[in-house]
């Protein structure tokens, strides 16, 4: 009798289980129109870059920078060598016509020159005249181009400008002085082109009487 109670008990407890399993599994059973779930996807949230990712990001960067520099280099070089044929063409245009206005201005002097040829010989004064015209005609356009003499019959010596070709003593002059000038000296622009040939004075050395003449008045 207590076998029998004991394994109607034990029915009774299994029973009960299957029917909590059951009611478990109703209510816990997904509805039939539910769309299954996707097992790629995880959340809201993208999935993390990788190594790979950030280095290929990197390198396209670094590939736009560098074109954008070849780019600019390209257009530099190109403008530089622009540049340098312009200079060139510049320089060689300077080089053949630089003196093309002083060759303007020197065609004054050369119709003066024909004209004074033309003259009559006999008429001394005539010639005469023209050769001074032409000279002044000359020096005017020579000073307009920034060509001036330098100064030197009665100046003091200076060698920076002066070419001394003849001394003589004089008691005279206490310091060397320019005498004669025998060909002009010219300056352009303040830098010498050509120094000035001249005779020069300079101081007499004492002799023995002045030097007792001085010791004298001592």
């Amino acid at each position: 009798m207590g076998e029998k109670r004991l394994a109607l008990g034990f029915d009774m407890q299994t029973e009960e289980k299957d029917s909590a399993e059951m009611k478990w599994n109703r209510d816990n059973k997904p509805p039939k129109d539910a769309a299954p779930k996707d097992s790629n996807e995880s959340g809201s949230e993208a999935a993390p870059e990788t190594d790979s990712d950030v280095l290929e990001a990197r390198l396209t960067s670094a590939e736009q920078t560098a074109a954008e520099f070849k780019d600019k280099y390209l257009r530099m070089a190109a403008e530089m060598e622009n540049m340098r044929r312009r200079f060139d063409r510049e320089k060689k245009d300077l080089h053949q016509y630089g003196n093309e206005r002083i060759m303007q201005d020197l065609l004054p002097i050369i119709d003066s020159l024909e004209k004074a040829l033309s003259a009559d010989a006999s008429d001394g004064q005539s010639v005469l005249a023209g050769v001074q015209m032409v000279q002044r005609q000359f020096s005017e356009i020579l000073s307009r181009h920034g060509l001036e003499p330098v100064t030197a019959a009665g100046a003091a010596f200076d060698p920076e400008f002066h070419q001394a070709i003849q001394k003589i003593d004089s008691a005279d002059v206490t310091i060397e002085t320019v005498k004669d000038e025998f060909a002009k000296g010219y300056k352009l622009n303040g830098r010498l082109v050509r120094p000035a040939m001249v005779s020069v004075l300079v101081p007499a050395p004492e002799t023995d009487s002045d030097e007792n003449a001085a010791a004298g008045d001592n």
